[in-house]
């Protein structure tokens, strides 16, 4: 008695390497939307790092300012007289 082996194909003829090409484009996909990401964090981080970098400017020429106009107005608005050993300061 002869017995028949059936084997089944889960494939058909036509359609080997489908998921292949769908996990294929799937991290085509994923790996452009991590550039993109990556770019977009980049991108994002500099622009603080420039506004960071202004408002630092900023600051410290306002604090500049601040200070030489502390120091003309002290120079020409204070009269120093000594007397007695005594320093008097008017303003």
């Amino acid at each position: 008695m002869k017995t028949k082996t059936l084997r089944t194909r889960s494939r058909r003829n036509g359609e080997s390497g489908q998921v292949m090409l769908f996990v294929l484009l799937a991290l085509g996909f994923f790996l452009i939307g991590s550039i993109a990401l990556a770019v977009d964090l980049s991108h994002l981080w500099f622009q603080r790092q420039a506004a960071q970098t202004a408002a630092d400017a900023a600051c410290t020429a306002a604090a500049s300012a601040t200070t030489i106009a502390a120091a003309s107005v002290s120079a020409t608005d204070r009269k120093v007289t000594v007397s007695a050993g005594q320093t008097t300061i008017a303003l």
